[in-house]
């Protein structure tokens, strides 16, 4: 059943033609950013898009009480939709809450965890709506929220 739904729905995106232009695999190399252009002390949520068709979503850098730091796997671009297909996860595992002693972020930390990288038998597909923001330079909308481009090059994310 979930299987034929993701194909109707699949189809659905594909058809609909609510995005005025097309956005390439050219143009959405790199490294964007949610909701600012500004990179301080740790970066926001993520994506990294590399040339070889392969992804990366970064966990706020910014909560220490995190446990999912990264998704990863394979992207394809067909008209303004990314199917998404994750293929591992990089998570904290054990480890426990301590009052931090660094200033900002919830106040609270994951202290003593390891990570690790669990692989799955199975990728997991998602599908993402693809814009380009209204009169904002290096800005694409995924799902309709904003992100910014903060790094051409993908390999220089920290």
């Amino acid at each position: 059943m979930r299987y034929i739904i993701s194909i109707i729905l699949f189809a659905v995106l594909l058809n609909s033609k609510t995005m005025s232009q097309v956005i390439d695999k050219n143009n959405i190399i790199g490294v964007w950013q949610f909701d600012s252009k500004e990179v301080n002390a740790g970066f926001f949520d993520s994506y990294q898009f590399f040339a070889n068709g392969t992804f990366k979503f970064n966990t706020n850098q910014n909560d220490a009480t995190r446990r999912i730091i990264s998704i990863g796997g394979t992207y394809e671009l067909i008209n303004n939709h990314l199917i998404l297909k994750t293929t591992y996860t990089k998570e904290v595992q054990g480890g426990y809450l301590v009052r931090s002693e660094t200033a900002g972020g919830s106040g609270w930390e994951i202290s003593g965890g390891k990570i690790i990288t669990i692989n799955y038998k199975t990728p997991k597909s998602s599908f993402i709506t693809v814009g380009i923001c209204k009169s904002e330079k290096e800005c694409i909308l995924l799902d309709s929220r904003k992100y910014y481009q903060v790094e051409q090059d993908p390999k220089n994310f920290n």
